[in-house]
């Protein structure tokens, strides 16, 4: 009886690393080359910079995504800086299909009390919880964001991502 290794060269290696896995699943890359179109683990994210917060309770559109059919894992991040303003009570970040709006499909929102304990010059982070969305056909989704003040400028900065789960 002879014996022969299982993986013989590298090509048997790779094959050996996809084998029976679904068809949109990916063997390891090198580290920083982009995960392409239709694979688990692509990313997709929108970034804003110093957005200064609209009218106090106006709910406004930060960032957009175009999110493609498949299975994804949604988040929203907004770090809200209070700039002198005078906060009077919360703030918020909204993750959902209608843009500067908490109506709509709403799929994730996250909300913190900002006039105590943020100082004249400090900030808060606020963030949804990932929510997992099945879709069917391309969607747009928003990160809206809003703060409740009364005098001053408060600024927003942030991101919303969508990674591809399955």
């Amino acid at each position: 009886m002879s014996t022969k290794p299982i993986l013989q060269t590298t090509a048997d290696l790779a094959s050996s690393q996809t084998a029976g896995a679904p068809s949109n699943f990916r063997a390891g890359d090198t580290s920083g080359v982009a995960v392409p179109a239709g694979f688990v683990g692509r990313k997709i994210q929108a970034s804003f910079v110093n957005t200064v917060a609209a009218a106090t309770t106006v709910i406004q559109q930060a960032a957009t995504i175009s999110v493609p059919s498949g299975v994804w894992m949604i988040i929203g991040v907004g770090t809200l800086a209070r700039n002198g303003a005078s906060l009077s009570d919360d703030c918020g970040v909204i993750v959902g299909t209608t843009s500067a709006s908490n109506a709509g499909t709403t799929v994730g929102i996250d909300q913190v009390q900002c006039a105590a304990p943020i100082t004249a010059t400090a900030s808060a982070s606020v963030s949804t919880a990932p929510v997992v969305v099945s879709l069917s056909a391309t969607t747009n989704y928003y990160l809206n964001v809003y703060a409740y003040y009364t005098a001053g400028s408060p600024r927003w900065h942030g991101s919303i991502t969508a990674v591809c789960i399955a």
